[in-house]
């Protein structure tokens, strides 16, 4: 009793857990795909990186403001920066500097460089966009082996139901004699052999279920939602353009293109710029400053001390007396506070500065050349892009004609195997033929089956990458 109550409570809990599992449609998928993927994700923050580059360049047009201001701690003989004359004792001296520099003009090399910025951003967000097309390709390509597995499983399961049955009917034609005891064993076997590959469909769907599980970075089991997948005529004939009409779109829309592209023109603005740096440049500056020592003094009064005249030399010629005047000027000096130095040391200079590249080590000719590799190399990474594309759209198109024949010789094939097996499987019931002539005819018609899915899906699959390369939203 309690083993029953164990299994009931086990096989319910089973139950609740696959009803309550989610059930992922494609669109989910490739949302989820993309918000949580590490590689995307990088190549958003070296598009935000592109982003930050072209605002600092637009800010380069602004002048430079700085302030500075230090103060000083001297011992013994120095100059006292306000007198700017000797002084032999400790003194304390503090600066205050405001300055602004702005380049006028530098061969329009930060014009350029913005150009060259802007570039490099569109270049960015095109590597974003093919990043994330590449994402919904795997996606679609691994949500299609799924619904591809589930329905191999479900072929897988009908016909081990299919030889289950055909051995108990041959277990009552062996007891009534009608046939070998041989026929049972070799429908045993092939139940058997059915069970084998019911269990290697199961597997398939598992891992396929875990490669979309991990590109979608879950960490937890997941199944997806399967839509009605069928090939009518309609679909058939969605191959009605050539190759190159659709690579002719494909050319003008791919992002693969336009970042090559993009990135081509962001090299010859770098090549501008390089060239900017052989002409002159005209800069302006201008500051403001002041400073305070506590050695300065103010003169604060002249005082006239009268006394007698004294001699103090005589002139060569006549041999008169020279004297000194009968009085002595006495200066009177006054500590000078914080803020009135400041005024009285207050200064203001701009001017403009102009320079010329004359001999700087050939590096300024060496950045040139290299600009220009680097424009070249840009112009065959573009070459390279448009070939590879064009090559992508050949197979992929190839790829969907073939698949479209496969499958529609695949169709016919089933169409008549199921006819034939049908017909063998009556004339087994009577006798009329053996069970190896029956197994060979269902494992023909099991192959056969097999073929028809494995084409369906491919040339669903090859259809939707056709769909990418034209702009077309990828959904089933």
């Amino acid at each position: 009793m309690k083993r029953s109550l164990f299994l009931f409570l086990v096989t319910a809990l089973a139950s609740f857990s696959a009803s309550a599992q989610k059930l992922w449609t494609l669109e989910e998928c490739a949302a989820h795909a993309t918000q949580n993927n590490i590689t995307l994700k990088q190549a958003e923050l070296n598009e935000e990186l592109s982003a930050l580059s072209l605002s600092q360049s637009n800010l380069n047009l602004l002048p430079n403001v700085n302030a500075s201001t230090g103060y000083y701690f001297n011992f013994g003989r120095t100059i006292d920066p306000t007198s700017n004359l000797y002084v032999n004792q400790n003194t304390q001296t503090n600066t205050v500097q405001l300055s602004l520099g702005w380049t006028l003009f530098n061969g329009l090399q930060r014009l350029n460089t913005i150009k060259q910025n802007e570039f490099s951003l569109l270049a960015s967000e095109y590597n974003t966009a093919n990043t994330e097309q590449n994402i919904l390709l795997y996606v679609v390509g691994s949500f299609l082996e799924i619904v591809y597995a589930k329905e191999n499983l479900a072929n897988a399961d009908d016909q081990l139901r299919l030889s289950v049955a055909q051995m108990e009917r041959t277990k009552l034609l062996v007891s009534a004699g009608t046939l070998s005891q041989g026929a049972l064993y070799d429908m045993e076997a092939q139940v058997a052999n059915d069970e084998l590959n019911k269990v290697t469909a199961q597997n398939q769907l598992d891992i396929s279920k875990l490669n979309l599980a991990q590109l979608m970075n879950l960490n937890e089991p997941m199944d997806v939602s399967v839509p009605p997948l069928e090939i009518n005529s309609g679909l058939l004939g969605d191959l009605n353009l050539t190759a190159d009409s659709i690579y002719a779109t494909a050319v003008k829309i791919q992002p693969v293109i336009k970042n090559a592209e993009y990135s081509l023109l962001s090299y010859e603005k770098g090549l501008a710029v390089a060239k900017g740096s052989l002409y002159p440049s005209l800069s302006f500056f201008g500051s403001l400053s002041t400073n305070y020592s506590d050695a300065y003094q103010r003169l604060a009064s002249i005082d006239t001390v009268t006394g007698e005249p004294v001699p103090i030399g005589y002139v060569l010629s006549s041999n008169e007396i020279v004297v000194s005047p009968g009085f002595d000027i006495v200066p009177t000096y006054k500590a000078t506070g914080y803020t009135d130095q400041f005024k009285d040391n207050f200064g203001q200079a701009f001017g403009f500065s102009l320079d010329i590249p004359i001999f700087n080590n050939w590096s300024s000719r060496n950045n040139v050349s290299r600009s220009k590799i680097n424009v070249q190399n840009a112009e065959y990474s573009l070459q390279s892009a448009k070939q590879q594309l064009q090559k992508d759209v050949q197979t992929a198109y190839q790829d969907a004609i073939a698949a479209k024949n496969s499958y529609t010789a695949a169709l016919k094939s089933v169409t008549a195997l199921e006819k034939s097996f049908d017909d063998a499987e009556r004339k087994f019931n009577l006798g009329a033929i053996t069970s190896i002539d029956y197994i060979t005819a269902k494992s023909n018609l099991t192959k056969s089956q097999s073929s028809l899915l494995q084409s369906k899906y491919r040339y669903i699959f090859k259809l939707k990458v056709l769909d990418l390369y034209q702009g077309k939203p990828l959904t089933l």
